[in-house]
C-alpha cells in the first residue's frame, strides 16, 4: 500500500470533468492526423525514390528500411 501512496504523488492525475475529455479526445484525434499524415509521406517517398537506379542496391543494405531507404 506505501507503493501505491507513493505512486499517487509522483503520477500526475487529470480531473474526470467534460473539458478534459474533449482535450485527450482533441490529443488522440491530432495525433491520429499526424501518424496518417506521416505514413502517406512515408509512401510517396518510397515510391519516388524507387524510381531512381541505385534504389535497390540502397534498400539492400543491411539495417536499411521503408524508412531510411527513400
Amino acid at each position: 500500500m506505501k507503493i501505491y501512496e507513493e505512486a499517487k504523488e509522483l503520477v500526475p492525475v487529470m480531473p474526470k470533468s467534460d473539458s478534459t475529455k474533449i482535450l485527450i479526445f482533441e490529443a488522440i484525434t491530432q495525433l491520429n492526423a499526424v501518424s496518417r499524415t506521416v505514413e502517406v509521406l512515408r509512401s510517396e517517398m518510397n515510391r519516388l525514390a524507387a524510381q531512381l537506379p541505385e534504389y535497390p542496391v540502397v534498400m539492400a543494405m543491411y539495417g536499411v528500411g521503408s524508412s531510411l531507404g527513400p
